[in-house]
């Protein structure tokens, strides 16, 4: 069986599930799978490439 989730529904999902962690709803925590430093990399990421689409230029990531 096949999902598809259209990119509004799938951007729901995950903020619910951020939100959730966030306000330490129980059952959200079995849902978290990274720790907060792998999700604020994740989240840098994430807006290097914004920011690198948004200006049509690489950008460098910093350690």
């Amino acid at each position: 069986m096949q999902r598809s989730l259209q990119p509004d529904d799938a951007k729901r999902a995950a903020d619910r599930a951020f939100i959730s962690g966030v306000i330490g709803n129980g059952a959200a925590r079995g849902g978290i799978l990274v720790d907060y430093d792998e999700a604020l990399r994740t989240h840098q990421l994430a807006c290097a490439i914004a920011d690198s689409a948004a200006h049509n230029r690489p950008v460098r990531l910093d350690d």
